[in-house]
């Protein structure tokens, strides 16, 4: 049949009109594109999307469905030059499981989940879907590019998730170096987000004295704790609204320099919903934090 179907696409074949159709329709294909040599297109669903603010369409897509879904973000784009390894921290191994997994495992517990992507640093694509089949991780939907800086990350997830999300969907984003977060904080996120279109879990502030010092450092001035929260992850997002102002950021030329969505929300100009998390819910950013989450695993 290769060499029947080398004819066809050559123009040199006697086969008939008949089993040309048959051809085609064996190889997913028309005549047409068969005589021609095109392929069809087939829709890849590991296929991964790299996305720049440049590269976003003007205009939302709303893809709609009967019933609303929850798709949780796990980003793990970041390079972790603080730990003093070579391996970034959302891949080191914590009592013989890296540390994604366990945040990996918390969204594959919750129902309310429908499926979990992660946006992931260049070079550490290829040993997600063995961790996946390893510990169980049958949400997981896709692995996409990390972008250059977080909200980057974040665009990147968002356009590739577009084509299947609604406006009424929730996108619930989830750094992968909290192993901590818990089931209960998942479920608190999303029930804001979904009575109030967004939700960012905070930490209320402990310590009871806060001072700011001034530009100068000559001058400090004293802050009321009750005033100051310490923004986690996760924090969650109705589709329609984070998409929208992303496409409201590039529309103004937005650098797309910040972290997180909360920052990139806050700088442009859009409301913050936040909805209290867990003093637990500690991200491993340096070794210490190795040696606490070691330490709070222990204590179960």
């Amino acid at each position: 049949t290769r060499s029947s179907i080398a004819k066809i696409e050559k123009g040199v074949s006697d086969i008939s009109q008949s089993k040309l159709s048959g051809f085609a329709n064996a190889h997913n294909t028309t005549v047409e594109n068969l005589m021609t040599g095109i392929k069809p297109e087939v829709e890849d669903t590991n296929k991964s999307a790299v996305v720049n603010s440049e590269e976003l369409s003007s205009t939302p897509v709303d893809t709609q469905h009967s019933k609303s879904y929850t798709y949780a973000v796990i980003l793990a784009g970041g390079k972790s030059t603080r730990n003093h390894q070579n391996t970034p921290n959302q891949f080191v191994s914590v009592h013989g499981k890296p540390v994604i997994l366990y945040t990996l495992e918390a969204y594959q517990r919750r129902p309310a989940i429908n499926g979990i992507y992660i946006v992931c640093l260049s070079g550490w694509e290829g040993i997600l879907p063995a961790y996946a089949e390893q510990y169980g991780i049958s949400k997981l939907a896709g692995i996409i590019p990390a972008g250059k800086t977080g909200i980057l990350s974040c665009v990147n997830a968002v356009e590739w998730l577009s084509r299947k999300c609604s406006n009424d969907d929730a996108v619930i984003f989830q750094e992968a170096t909290r192993p901590m977060v818990t089931e209960d904080m998942i479920s608190n996120t999303i029930r804001c987000c979904q009575e109030n279109g967004s939700a960012i879990t905070f930490e209320p502030m402990d310590e009871y004295l806060q001072f700011v010092t001034s530009d100068s450092g000559t001058g400090v001035q004293i802050v009321d704790r009750n005033k100051i929260l310490s923004v986690q992850s996760p924090e969650a997002y109705k589709f329609g609204k984070i998409q929208k102002a992303f496409f409201e950021g590039k529309k103004i030329q937005h650098a797309f320099e910040e972290t997180c969505c909360s920052l990139y929300m806050y700088n442009t100009g859009k409301p913050l919903i936040f909805c209290e998390g867990n003093r637990y819910n500690l991200k491993i950013v340096r070794q210490e934090d190795l040696h606490m989450f070691e330490a709070l695993l222990k204590m179960g």
